[in-house]
């Protein structure tokens, strides 16, 4: 597989790498939840109603919103994937990621397509502190035990031990034999995630999303018991925290999900801002609740006094500059 800049993760693969190059012709369908998914058609009669269908029957959220799908000649997948790959996934360090597929016949790639889209929720999903790349997300990291066999050597951070050892691979595998029956894992020394594993994925997609960018590279290796996790306390009783950060492009939007598990008061602190403005705006349960503006040196905090069991989605947006943000949500039981 090809290697640009830090990181590839093959045919399946996921290439660190620049923005996703201008499409010809720009086109927006939407999932059965209105969420708008964006394709950049770049190849004569693309069936996007096919790759539309495909990506709603998918487990997602907001973040199939942060993506583009570019649908590319069968003849140009090589040059844009490497060689034997069948679709690929890019995400970008400055925000923004895309999705490379064929145009054929979307049965003909439904399981490259669910793999590659695995890979674009793994990053848009808060990381473990020191990850050495795509990770994952916080309840699968668990449930398929990955801190032991890191420890033990099964599994790397990058392709050192191979493509079936790469974490964000086994990942991706898992997640696509979760959406798909029938699906085979090319995963063979593990094999197919167990049912405990699969409902870690479906409960992890209810969290919190982040712009799709990288985890930080460490330092040092991570620990071997793998981190904290992006969220604690999400009992009924008690103080629950949802962290994410990332980068915004000017003019970029992420959203970023969080439970409410019981009625609670939400503080939402936005920080770390680099340039420019960013504008948050707090949304719970559907309805519009407040909105701040952070700078350089100037956090936000939106606040709600009172809101009901549900979710809460915190949208980001970056106003005349590129700029990086941390972003922290506190709830707490009404006394």
């Amino acid at each position: 597989m090809a290697r640009r800049r830090a990181l590839a993760i093959g045919a399946a693969a996921v290439v660190l790498a620049a923005a996703s190059p201008a499409g010809a012709v720009p086109v927006v369908t939407h999932d059965s939840a209105g969420r708008p998914i964006t394709f950049d058609v770049q190849a004569q009669g693309a069936d996007v109603a096919g790759y539309t269908a495909i990506l709603d029957g998918l487990l997602h959220g907001d973040e199939i919103s942060d993506v583009v799908v570019t649908i590319v000649p069968q003849s140009s997948i090589a040059t844009q994937c490497g060689t034997g790959a069948a679709a690929c996934y890019r995400w970008s360090s400055r925000g923004g990621a895309a999705m490379f597929v064929p145009n054929q016949a979307p049965v003909q790639v439904r399981g490259a397509l669910t793999h590659e889209y695995g890979h674009h929720v793994d990053a848009t999903r808060p990381h473990l502190v020191g990850a050495g790349g795509l990770d994952g997300t916080a309840g699968w990291w668990r449930a398929r035990g990955m801190a032991a066999l890191l420890a033990q050597g099964q599994v790397a951070w990058d392709y050192s031990r191979g493509w079936d050892r790469s974490i964000a691979e086994v990942f991706a595998e898992d997640y696509k034999l979760t959406n798909l029956q029938g699906e085979t894992s090319r995963i063979g020394w593990l094999g197919p995630p167990p049912p405990a594993v699969a409902d870690a994925i479906r409960a992890d997609l209810v969290g919190p999303t982040v712009a799709p960018a990288p985890p930080a590279q460490p330092t040092a290796p991570p620990p071997a018991a793998a981190g904290a996790r992006p969220a604690s306390g999400t009992g009924a009783g008690s103080r629950a925290v949802a962290r994410a950060s990332g980068r915004l492009a000017a003019g970029r939007r992420a959203w970023i999900r969080f439970a409410v598990p019981s009625r609670r008061r939400v503080a939402v602190n936005v920080s770390g801002v680099t340039a420019g403005r960013i504008r948050a705006v707090l949304r719970c349960n559907g309805r519009t609740i407040a909105g701040a503006a952070a700078r350089r040196g100037k956090p936000a905090t939106v606040r709600a006094a009172r809101v009901a069991r549900g979710s809460c989605r915190l949208g980001l947006r970056a106003v005349g500059a590129s700029s990086r943000y941390r972003m922290l949500a506190v709830t707490a039981p009404v006394a």
